[in-house]
């Protein structure tokens, strides 16, 4: 796309997010902690129908991303192709996340659909900030694919870093999905939780192992 198709693009977007902007859902989620530096307050369904009319272009995706508004981020992350998504560009983006819910959209959209995912995801899960919540994420979609080994260590290092407030709904998510992806590794799950520390998340895990385990 040439620089003014892109321009004209990112201007179109803006005004559908302004038309869709919902200010009593952006209040509610600013009170509740969840700060972008601009928040039009629009719903993911509606996001994801914007996204549809969008090329699925990179430099596009890019040009969304940068503005750091919580709608073009999560746009930025419905659209970006991987094909040329590299290495260095999925580091640069984790930096920039700035909050849960884009860390999850761009997980699970563009970060685990990517060739080197499962590398990249057990690199992410030693790291600081978003990237242990993205590497737990992009693990969670690909369980399936991964090797009991490798599934093995990421349920290692949930375990060391449950108690962690922010990691703690991405490793959650990792644990469900354990149970339904790999659940011939969690035949002593539960007694290893209970071999831990009680804490309120420990315990929170607990019980969501058990209805896991209970229904798949």
């Amino acid at each position: 796309m040439t620089k003014e198709e892109i321009a004209r693009e990112v201007c179109g977007v803006r005004r559908q997010l302004v038309r869709s902007m919902n200010g009593v859902i952006a209040h509610r989620m600013r009170q509740s902690g969840v700060v972008y530096e601009r928040n039009y307050g629009v719903d993911i369904p509606r996001l994801l129908c914007i996204s549809t009319s969008l090329p699925h272009d990179k430099q596009l995706a890019e040009a969304l991303w940068s503005l750091k508004i919580r709608e073009t981020m999560l746009l930025a992350a419905m659209i970006c192709p991987t094909d040329d998504f590299s290495v260095e560009d999925l580091r640069c983006w984790v930096k920039q996340i700035p909050t849960y819910e884009v860390a999850e959209m761009v997980s699970q959209k563009l970060f685990a659909r990517l060739p080197y995912a499962v590398a990249q995801a057990s690199t992410l899960i030693d790291g600081n900030g978003f990237e242990p919540v993205c590497g737990f994420l992009m693990a969670s979609k690909l369980l399936p694919q991964m090797s009991d080994e490798l599934a093995v260590r990421f349920k290692e290092n949930a375990f060391a870093r449950l108690n962690e407030p922010n990691l703690y709904p991405a490793v959650l998510v990792f644990f469900r999905c354990l149970v339904r992806h790999k659940k011939h590794l969690c035949n002593n799950l539960l007694d290893e939780l209970c071999s831990l520390k009680e804490t309120r998340a420990v315990v929170l895990l607990c019980e969501e192992v058990k209805t896991q385990l209970e229904f798949f």
